[in-house]
Order: structure tokens, then sequence, then C-alpha cells
């Protein structure tokens, strides 16, 4: 069923489609075009509407830093999940059982060429990215395992 399929965080979603046979039809998982370019996130979508992102940014200390590739491939994917029809619930998980996601990268904000001078009324990036998530008529599921923090919510 479909909640099994969702409370089973102990198994890593299949990278390949699921075989069919038995009394109980599993879903195919499928990758959607627009992420097959994507480095940092792996996204699977099943023939059930459920779509997993797996994150893995590949930084050197192995926590789960969003570098700047996770942040704009993870906007992208939120944005392009939130239209498609076919997906009914997003599931977000982290390809490091040890650490969910870490904080921003550091060297992100030192090397940004035009920082922001003071915070206004107006909606950075990530706000706007979380917007999204919140309003879009779909289940969102953090399947958090390990540590979290980062983005001034530790």
């Amino acid at each position: 069923s479909l909640f099994r399929l969702l409370l089973t965080p102990s198994t890593p979603p299949p990278s390949t489609p699921l075989v069919r046979g038995s009394s109980e039809e599993l879903p195919v998982m499928v990758v959607p075009k627009y992420a097959e370019s994507y480095k940092a996130i792996k996204l699977d979508t099943s023939s059930h509407g459920v779509c997993t992102a797996t994150m893995d940014a590949g930084d050197k200390g192995g926590v789960n830093v969003i570098t700047g590739r996770l942040f704009k491939e993870f906007g992208d994917m939120v944005r392009k999940v939130a239209r498609d029809d076919a997906i009914r619930v997003l599931v977000v998980r982290s390809a490091n059982e040890h650490f969910w996601l870490a904080h921003l990268d550091v060297n992100n904000i030192l090397n940004e060429p035009n920082p922001p001078v003071e915070r206004g009324q107006v909606l950075n990036e990530w706000h706007t990215i979380l917007e999204v998530l919140r309003n879009m008529p779909k289940a969102t599921i953090a399947e958090v395992a390990g540590r979290l923090g980062g983005g001034g919510h530790e």
C-alpha cells in the first residue's frame, strides 16, 4: 500500500523499476526528465504519485552542507514538483544516514558578488522556495534521519 511505502524509512528508494507479479502491485520508479541533470539530488517518482528526493551534496565533510549546487537543484526541483500534476506526495530524505542536512556553505556567502546590504521585506530565494513548498497542494514529508541544522533554524 502507499502507506507501507511511505513508512519504511530504512529502505532506500529503488533506482530501477520494481518487478510486478505479486498479489500486490508495486509502484514503478522513474526519474523525471527534468531531474536527469541533477548532481546533488536523486529524484524518483512512483506510479502511485510519490516523488522521493534524496539529497547528497557531496561535500568534503560529508554532512550534506547546503552547497550552491544543492541549493539551486532543490529550488528547481521544488518548483517543478509543485507544477507536476502526476505527483501527489513529495518525500525529502538524505543519502547520508548520519546527517540529514547541515548549514549553508559559508563559502557561498563569502563569495557572493552582490551580498544583500540589509534584510528587507522582500523574500530571499530560500524563503521563496519554502513558500512554494508550504503552498503547493501536495503532502510533503521530511524523512529525517541523523543530525539536522542550518539556515538559522538550529
